[in-house]
């Protein structure tokens, strides 16, 4: 027997050649396919003999025909055209990413696909790209961008500083632990908030658990959130809680837009209440042309861009597709699986919101 794989993640080749030899010896044969477009499958990997998939002129990633058919495994967030067009077949997509909304709602995948993430693979760029944030939004870089292009030389706006300030962090998992430790390491007072209660690591000065938020967010001069998205986190930063931080604090957001009200802060930005936000992530993405998040002051927006592709996460996301591709060839256990009851359970409160 033999099953197909198509590769819609970047690789260089010899990352594509370690996830091919993982896949030899197991129970079945395997092919794969490498699906070319303007970021996926360069110039080198195509010469190294690597299968590209031919797609005829009237099929394509939005429009899958034929060409894209009947395959077991995907590996990277595959266009969702191209999983639903092979529901009936897939039995293992393995995401490039960590949010898994996309892939569960609207009935898109099969109960017997195994769907796993890349959890762990963006802890380092992504920490960074939100330490990025926090100081872009606390000195007012973009008063200075802004004043560049209009050729003005003017007055600071309002600032803060990182050192003495208190720092609530809000999902400690890869990502938020590593900023935790980052912000700690410049002279913040560090309060980690996490789901259930385990032994405080040394970068934390504090730590509480999400039934206790209320209490600390008085405190925040800074909140950061790196929490999933789902049912439990939908709007967890609602007017209220909002409007219980500090006026002049701040909030960065990796995670999951879904999990800030965005008319309210929209709103209290433009109150003045708070000294700035940057938001990597937004409900829904891309953002509307007309959401009020585009005119909020004070707000720095990323499209999503966090989690930039390049050689370290592509490393990690190797070391997950080798791991992974080893369980599903020899009958082994996957890592970083969503389970059928977190998916149900996004998929569910997705159906409930539309």
């Amino acid at each position: 027997m033999t099953k197909k794989v198509l590769v819609t993640a970047l690789l260089t080749v010899s990352m594509a050649k370690r996830i091919e030899e993982a896949a030899r010896g197991g129970k079945f044969d395997v092919t794969f396919e490498y699906l070319p477009n303007r970021r996926v499958l360069t110039e080198e990997v195509i010469a190294s003999g690597l299968q590209a998939r031919t797609i005829p002129e009237d099929e394509s990633a939005e429009n899958p025909g034929e060409a894209l058919s009947g395959f077991a495994a995907t590996l990277g967030d595959t266009p969702l055209r191209i999983v639903r067009h092979n529901k009936e077949t897939l039995e293992w997509l393995q995401m490039n990413s960590v949010g898994y909304d996309d892939y569960v709602r609207d009935d898109m995948l099969s109960e017997k696909c195994v769907l796993c993430n890349a959890a762990g693979m963006y802890g380092t760029i992504v920490s960074e790209h939100m330490i990025g944030l926090t100081f872009d939004v606390l000195r007012g870089f973009g008063y200075c961008y802004e004043g560049k292009a209009q050729h003005l030389w003017r007055p600071s706006r309002p600032i803060q500083v990182v050192e003495g300030s208190t720092v609530v962090v809000l999902g400690l998992g890869d990502i938020g632990g590593r900023y935790a430790k980052k912000m700690k390491a410049l002279g913040a007072y560090v309060i980690g908030v996490r789901r259930k209660m385990t032994e405080k690591p040394p970068y934390l000065d504090e730590q509480i658990t999400f039934d206790a938020l209320d209490d600390v967010l008085p405190r925040a001069d800074i909140l950061a959130m790196v929490i999933p998205g789902g049912p439990s986190t939908y709007h967890l930063m609602d007017e209220r809680r909002l409007k219980r931080m500090k006026r002049g604090s701040v909030i960065v957001n990796a995670g999951r837009g879904s999990s800030i009200d965005q008319k309210a802060l929209a709103e209290l930005l433009t109150a003045g209440h708070f000294l700035g936000a940057g938001l990597d992530v937004t409900d829904p993405e891309p953002l509307p042309a007309d959401d009020p998040l585009w005119d909020a002051p004070n707000l720095l927006l990323c499209p999503h861009t966090a989690g930039t592709w390049h050689r370290e996460t592509m490393d990690k996301f190797t070391d997950i597709c080798v791991e992974n591709m080893k369980a599903w060839v020899h009958g082994g256990e996957f890592s970083r699986v969503i389970s059928m009851e977190d998916r149900k359970s996004v998929a569910e409160m997705y159906k409930n919101t539309n």
